[in-house]
């Protein structure tokens, strides 16, 4: 079933503070909509992130599944599943793509000092004069 779904064109798209994993083929659509939302621990101040689906609507997708291999109770909470994890996998290379295109474009801006020509003694200076100084005496 997983290459049924995968046979599927995917795209992310944020809206109103949701991301809209959306499914589609030349017939058949359907999205899943995730909210994220932060939370920080109760025992240690960690805030996290975390993606909650809010919402699905992938009949289409799930009565095309069933065009290609028939779909029983059991099966169609595999189906389930198999939507969950897959549109949350989607969600999450396509939030990694877009961290890696702001490290990349980091990367370009810093590409542009001139390195050969940095002196790096005057940069550690201020670091070499911090560790020598003296604890005052009380």
């Amino acid at each position: 079933m997983r290459e049924i779904i995968e046979s599927f064109h995917t795209d992310v798209e944020y809206t109103n503070e949701t991301y809209i994993v959306r499914y589609s083929n030349n017939k058949y659509f359907g999205d899943v909509s995730y909210k994220p939302v932060m939370t920080t621990g109760i025992r240690k101040p960690i805030k996290q992130k975390f993606y909650i689906l809010v919402e699905a609507n992938m009949n289409e997708v799930v009565e095309y599944i069933n065009t290609q291999t028939e779909l029983s109770g059991e099966r169609l909470q595999e189906v389930n599943k198999l939507i969950r994890d897959h549109s949350l996998e989607i969600l999450n290379q396509h939030l990694l793509l877009h961290s890696v295109e702001e490290t990349v474009t980091d990367v370009k801006w810093t590409s542009t000092l001139d390195i050969e020509h940095l002196d790096i003694e005057e940069i550690t200076r201020p670091l070499q004069l911090e560790s020598n100084k003296e604890e005052p005496k009380s």
